[in-house]
């Protein structure tokens, strides 16, 4: 394979970078290369040095070029890499709890070359002692406001409000607002401020970026806020989308799920010491492990949970026995379980909608 690279001094005039690109192009395709390789940023230029911000870079241009050049390889039988820079990230966390300081910490340590810079506030400073290198700790709420494209709202219901109210006023116009509440709604919040908002609900399992985080959006927020909002969250685990009005059962799914598993599993583990010496550490691993790995296998080979019984309980044999106890008692206290847990939901709701009186 013939290789081409051709390195030139990217300026801040797209319109120059781009006809030396082409150019380049058909250079490189009458010489017979069949791949040609220009350096980052070769569209748009450098920022800072030759765009004072990230808002000022054009997309809808830069989508143009690479649909040109997309043309180009096709009619010249030529590969072509070009780095073109893209919209760079300042994420703002308000709350350095339990939830704000993993996705602090998270955000921090992804390889996002979109992110730029992650900052934090929170109420009671001592928390933020442990903040990591790279975290900017701003002085108040409103500061980093003024710095973030993203605002994350990681506080309780109760405090949404007021910090709304406070930061209305400094958030960029292009801001996007991000609620990981959902008993608080789109139309309380958008009593307090004109900005484009989402919800956000991650799981503990972010912890090991296997989280399955759910996220909504009001009407204001577009499909590249959308794209945008994707791409970070990532670093976490995958991300579903859903109406707001499907965030309460979506969150017992995957929000709660992880406490339902675990106390479903104990009392089985609980059980089962009852009935052998084996050590009691050695039980919980060798349910955890089968437990995962029947996991993997079920999305591994697309399977359903009656495809998984149905290969291990036998008609007449001991698993058998097993499973249908399980059919026969849990569905009672399955339905009891979801019928509390929205209940509760909407008793907290009631008191988001007080607490926004």
């Amino acid at each position: 394979m013939r290789l081409a690279a051709y390195q030139f001094g990217v300026t801040g005039n797209a319109e120059q970078n781009i006809e030396t690109i082409k150019n380049a192009v058909i250079k490189a395709a009458n010489d017979k290369s069949e791949l040609i390789v220009f350096p980052e940023c070769a569209v748009s230029g450098y920022p800072p040095r030759d765009l004072n911000d990230s808002r000022d870079f054009d997309h809808e241009k830069v989508q143009g070029v690479l649909n040109e050049l997309q043309g180009m390889s096709d009619k010249y039988d030529i590969g072509i890499i070009c780095f073109t820079g893209g919209k760079i990230m300042k994420v703002g966390i308000i709350g350095y709890g339990s939830m704000g300081k993993m996705l602090a910490d998270k955000f921090a340590a992804s390889d996002n070359r979109e992110l730029e810079q992650v900052y934090v506030t929170n109420r009671s400073k001592d928390k933020l002692d442990t903040v990591p290198n790279g975290i900017v700790i701003c002085n108040d709420n409103r500061e980093l406001a003024s710095e973030s494209d993203i605002v994350f709202l990681c506080v309780r219901p109760v405090d949404i409000k007021d910090i709304v109210k406070d930061i209305d006023g400094c958030l960029k116009d292009d801001a996007l607002l991000v609620s990981l509440n959902g008993s608080v709604t789109f139309d309380m919040i958008g009593n307090l401020t004109d900005h484009k908002i989402a919800k956000v609900i991650p799981s503990v399992t972010a912890e090991i970026d296997r989280s399955q985080t759910l996220v909504c959006y009001n009407d204001s927020v577009t499909e590249e806020d959308k794209d945008e909002l994707k791409r970070l969250l990532a670093c976490i685990g995958n991300v579903i989308e859903l109406p707001e009005y499907e965030i309460g059962m979506g969150s017992e799914l995957v929000s709660c799920m992880p406490g339902f598993i675990a106390s479903i599993f104990d009392v089985i583990c609980r059980s089962a010491k009852k009935h052998t010496g084996i050590p009691d550490e050695q039980i919980v691993k060798m349910v955890l492990n089968t437990m995962s790995a029947t996991g993997d296998l079920m999305l591994r080979n697309d399977m359903t949970f009656e495809e998984v019984v149905g290969r291990v309980a036998t008609k007449g044999g001991i698993t058998e026995e097993g499973t249908r106890v399980v059919y026969d008692q849990f569905p009672d206290t399955a339905d009891e379980l979801f019928g509390k847990t929205l209940a509760k939901r909407r008793l907290t709701a009631e008191k988001a909608v007080k607490s926004f009186q």
